[in-house]
């Protein structure tokens, strides 16, 4: 297990700390990670690649990662939601974000909220009294590890089946994963509660008018370029990627994007005129790239095995090593992309459509 842009959260107490974990602690910090915080029995370290913020919040409240909401701020959400799970439900319905946010309550327990796009990955294990959080294990870590980490087969072959369950599930026994959107309470042998369910979600009700939706897509926008300097976002010639373009000249940060296209040998894999297209309705300017095809390496696999679960996602590493250069040579901080929203509407056939419609309109 790798990696620098991870964090490390250890909560532990003063008069009760582990030597193994103190001297795993100074080797990361001797290999480049940083002490981000240190009080009320919490520290929180972090690789030096490591994309988000870290910072106190309210009483004995810190936040790992972002969190955005309409003229509020984690403190006030802290300071005003009664501790446990009112406080993790007010952090999801008032705002949204990539985070993890971390408190010890009044009595001393350790808490954890996990936002519901599972963006920051989380899982803990315990050694004697001290209890380890991260998204990945660092190799520093080794030797803290629990003695139980082990491959779970099973596991991992319904993961293979059923892609879908791999935000929850973990193909590694011995680490407990925090699922996302839900509250977790490690040191107290307490199941996790879900606070955050798309079905209550999809009860509140929404807004059908085209206009409600344009102001909730240029609103996200606009708050999740708030916290970047530069961008690079990708018009593929699909309708997402068109609509972020759109709503980034909309909203006044176009000139900190670079839009980008890339495009393959192939008819199908080349929708340079659709893309064309959407940068001149939005007035952007855009740069083709053609899709670098490279032979897979071990060396390509090995970087994708470095986390704790499969790389599903790590398709095409060629375009993928492209991309990362690309925005360092930008010196961005962020890609924009419609990611893969054909999906969204159903460009594969699936039943499940039909049996929606059917269950929704009834037979006509």
């Amino acid at each position: 297990m790798s990696g620098d842009a991870g964090y490390l959260l250890v909560a532990d107490a003063a008069d009760a700390r582990d030597p193994a974990v103190e001297a795993a602690l100074a080797a990361l910090l001797r290999s480049g990670w940083t002490l981000r915080l240190d009080g009320f029995g919490l520290r929180i370290l972090t690789g030096p690649r490591f994309p988000w913020p870290v910072a106190q919040v309210h009483r004995a409240h810190a936040l790992i990662g972002e969190w955005r909401g309409e003229g509020a701020h984690p403190s006030a959400i802290a300071g005003r939601f009664p501790e446990g799970r009112p406080l993790g439900a007010g952090l999801m319905s008032e705002g949204w974000g990539a985070y993890l946010m971390v408190w010890r309550d009044r009595d001393g327990h350790l808490n954890l909220v996990r936002d519901p796009t599972g963006a920051v990955d989380v899982v803990w294990w315990r050694r004697g009294p001290v209890t380890l959080v991260t998204d990945c294990p660092p190799p520093a870590l080794d030797a803290v590890l629990p003695d139980t980490l082990a491959i779970d087969w099973p596991q991992l072959g319904a993961l293979l089946a059923t892609p879908s369950l791999l935000t929850d599930g973990l193909p590694l026994q011995g680490l407990t994963p925090v699922g996302a959107g839900c509250w977790s309470r490690p040191d107290q042998d307490l199941p996790d509660e879900p606070l955050w369910r798309p079905a209550d979600f999809v009860r509140r009700g929404a807004d059908d008018a085209p206009d409600a939706l344009v102001r909730v897509v240029d609103r996200t926008i606009d708050r999740t370029m708030r916290s970047r300097r530069r961008v690079v976002s990708e018009l593929s010639g699909g309708l997402d990627s068109a609509i972020v373009a759109g709503s980034l000249r909309a909203t006044g940060h176009a000139e900190r994007a670079v839009f980008i296209n890339y495009y393959g040998d192939d008819a199908e894999g080349d929708e340079r005129r659709y893309a064309e297209a959407a940068a001149a309705l939005s007035g952007v300017p855009l740069e083709t790239v053609r899709k670098p095809v490279e032979a897979i390496s071990d060396a390509d696999f090995t970087t994708l095995a470095s986390g704790l679960r499969p790389a599903l996602q790590g398709v095409d590493p060629a375009y993928d090593r492209h991309a990362a250069g690309r925005l360092a040579a930008l010196g961005a901080d962020g890609l924009l992309t419609g990611q893969g929203g054909d999906s969204v509407f159903f460009q594969a056939p699936d039943p499940l459509v039909a049996a929606d419609r059917f269950r929704r309109q009834g037979l006509r």
